[in-house]
C-alpha cells in the first residue's frame, strides 16, 4: 500500500544543532554527550584523549562536537529498531530513521507536550506539524495491558477499517523499539483538542468551544457510535472511550485515540461484555461533554 499521509520533512543534525556556538557553549555539550555514553558502559577514553589535545578555538570545538555527535546518532540507530507500517521506499525509510532523532530531542521538551495517560506521555515534533510521538514511560504497568507492537498493531487494523468514516483513529506511521530509550510509536497529529482537555481548560482553546456548541450532536454521537460498530467488525474493542481518549479537531471532526486497554475480541460472554462496555462509555462521555458545553452557553 501506497503511503498517504503527510511529507514527512526529516530535519537532520547538522540543521538542528548550528555551528556558530561558542567554546564554551560547545564545552558543555561535549561533557554532557560524554558522560551520558560512559554511563551507558562505552568506553570513551579515547575521545577523552582526543578532546583533551584540542587547540583553543572554536573551529576545532565545533569539528569535534559534529563527529561526537554523529558517533552518538550512529550508535543509536544501530541499538533502535523501527517497524515500518506501512511499505515505502528505502529513501523514504531512510528520511524516516533521520526523523527518529528528531523523535527523541522532542521528548520531554514542555513545548511539545501534549498529554499523558498512567504510562505514557504524547510530544509534539518541532519541526514538523503533521506527526506526534506516544513515549511509553512506566513500562511495567503499560506491559499489564498491551505491548507497544499490540497496540500500534490494533490501532493500524482499526485506522484500515474506519478510514473513510466521519468518525475514525489517528493514521499510523512508525512503532520505536530501543533497549535504553524505551518504546515509543508515530502517529498522525491531530490539530485539535480531547474533550476532556476543553472541559478543564475551555480558555485555551476557545474556537473548538465554540465550534463545539454549534456542532450537530445527534449526528456527532450516530457517527461515533457507527465507528465503534466497525471496529468491533473488525475484531477490536477499545475498553477506554472516556473523554481523554476522544479528539475534536478544528473541522469539528471526531478521532479516537489511545488503544493501550484495546483488545481482540474473543469468543463467550466477555465479547458481548466488551461491546457493550464501549458503547455505553461513548455515550456517557458525550453526553459529559455536551452537559459542560451547555453550561457554558447558560
Amino acid at each position: 500500500m501506497a503511503y498517504e499521509g503527510p511529507p514527512y520533512n526529516p530535519v537532520k543534525a547538522s540543521e538542528v544543532h548550528e555551528a556558530g556556538k561558542d567554546i564554551d557553549e560547545l564545552d558543555v555539550e561535549i561533557s554532557g554527550i560524554l558522560d551520558a555514553l560512559e554511563a551507558v558502559g562505552l568506553n570513551m577514553e579515547p575521545w577523552h584523549h582526543e578532546y583533551g589535545n584540542l587547540p583553543e578555538n572554536q573551529k576545532a570545538f565545533q569539528t569535534f562536537y559534529n563527529k561526537l555527535l554523529g558517533f552518538k546518532e550512529r550508535r543509536s540507530d544501530a541499538l533502535s529498531t523501527i517497524e515500518f507500517d506501512i511499505q515505502m521506499t528505502e529513501d523514504e525509510k531512510s528520511q524516516i530513521r533521520h526523523f527518529d532523532r528528531e523523535v527523541m530531542r522532542s521528548f520531554k521538551d514542555f513545548d511539545q507536550y501534549m498529554g499523558n495517560g498512567a504510562t505514557a506521555e504524547v510530544y509534539a515534533m518541532a519541526n514538523n506539524n503533521t506527526v506526534c510521538v506516544k513515549f511509553i514511560t512506566n513500562q511495567e504497568r503499560y506491559n499489564e495491558n498491551n505491548s507497544i507492537r499490540k497496540e500500534h498493531d490494533y490501532l493500524s487494523t482499526v485506522y484500515e477499517s474506519t478510514k473513510h468514516k466521519a468518525v475514525r483513529t489517528p493514521y499510523p506511521i512508525f512503532v520505536r523499539m530501543h533497549p535504553t530509550e524505551g518504546h515509543s510509536y508515530g502517529m498522525e497529529k491531530v490539530k485539535g483538542a480531547s474533550l476532556s482537555q476543553l472541559v478543564e481548560f475551555p480558555d485555551k482553546y476557545p474556537e473548538l468551544i465554540e465550534l463545539a456548541k454549534g456542532v450537530d450532536r445527534a449526528q456527532l454521537e450516530s457517527d461515533l457510535l457507527d465507528f465503534i460498530k466497525q471496529m468491533h467488525d473488525a475484531g477490536v474493542t477499545h475498553g477506554d472511550l472516556f473523554k481523554r481518549n476522544l479528539m475534536l479537531d478544528e473541522d469539528g471532526r471526531l478521532f479516537v485515540i489511545d488503544f493501550g486497554k484495546a483488545k481482540t475480541i474473543d469468543f463467550g460472554d466477555d465479547r458481548d461484555d466488551a461491546r457493550k462496555s464501549d458503547m455505553y462509555l461513548a455515550k456517557h462521555s458525550m453526553k459529559e461533554f455536551f452537559t459542560y458545553i451547555d453550561e457554558l452557553t447558560n
